[in-house]
């Protein structure tokens, strides 16, 4: 059996929460996320990003491309 560096922390891992509220959400989803490797501050990684809105969930898109999708039915009511 060997051993998979992928789950080690090599990378520092967040949360991505989509929620109701502008300020301080009381209702929503989060997700565990790590960031594509190549970034070299966080902040400015995520301000490079966007956030694309659908009748199906929303996509958490980062400045390298990858994608994140969260279904509607995870942050909507009563899942």
């Amino acid at each position: 059996m060997g051993m998979d560096f992928h789950s080690l922390p090599w990378e520092p891992a967040y949360e991505v929460f989509v929620g109701h509220g502008p300020d301080t959400p009381s209702y929503g989803h989060s997700v565990r996320y790590s960031f594509h490797p190549g970034y070299t501050n966080p902040e400015t990684h995520i301000r490079s990003s966007k956030v694309e809105w659908s009748a199906d969930g929303v996509t958490f898109i980062e400045g390298t491309g990858h994608r994140l999708f969260i279904p509607k039915a995870m942050f909507v009511g009563g899942r």
